[in-house]
């Protein structure tokens, strides 16, 4: 029944339209890696419904960490590519680990330069789906988050992929670059 509702980003909808059972599979046992279409069902609830996150967090903790094979995609990577900041601080509170995509995407402007600190090469960053962490910055709105992360380009040596047909003046974000990429 699951199939009938993959690639639905509103598993409120699909809960409503096919059934929570169909969509739910009952609680596992402590320990128990989940299925895959457990997984599933998290990383697309994942996307923006917090009901549903939480329901299934509260069925199966293990889901909190666990990565949907598929697109190598975690809840976390999904909230944050997303702007879906309630349910990144929920996944962060029940102990998701930290992403340098999460933080930019929430505006943790200490955390990033923490982060950009620790390994530059940070500043070129994908998460899910290969999508850049300026693209998070740029979702979270704050632009000392993404200012922090276009300095690395020079002050690390970190040469942003676009400069030869953009013009070093251009800012990335101005037109749809990125800095991923070969430096």
């Amino acid at each position: 029944m699951l199939s009938r509702v993959i690639g639905c980003y509103d598993r409120g909808a699909a809960m409503s339209r096919f059934g929570e059972e169909d969509v739910m599979a009952g609680a596992q046992e402590p320990g128990m890696e989940p299925s895959q279409e457990d997984v599933e069902a998290f990383v697309l609830a994942a996307h923006g419904d917090l009901d549903t996150v939480k329901r299934l967090h509260a069925r199966n903790p293990a889901l909190l960490n666990a990565r949907w094979r598929k697109f190598d995609e975690s809840a976390l990577e999904a909230a944050s590519h997303m702007g879906r900041r309630e349910i990144a601080a929920y996944l962060l509170a029940a102990g998701a680990p930290s992403t340098i995509c999460a933080a930019a995407m929430l505006g943790q402007t200490e955390r990033v330069a923490a982060l950009l600190d620790e390994d530059p090469a940070l500043a070129r960053a994908t998460g899910a789906h290969r999508i850049p962490v300026l693209f998070h910055a740029a979702l979270g709105g704050r632009t000392e988050v993404a200012e922090l992360l276009v300095a690395m380009e020079g002050v690390r040596g970190l040469a942003r992929p676009c400069t030869a047909l953009c013009g070093p003046d251009t800012p990335p974000w101005s037109h749809g670059c990125s800095i991923t990429g070969p430096a």
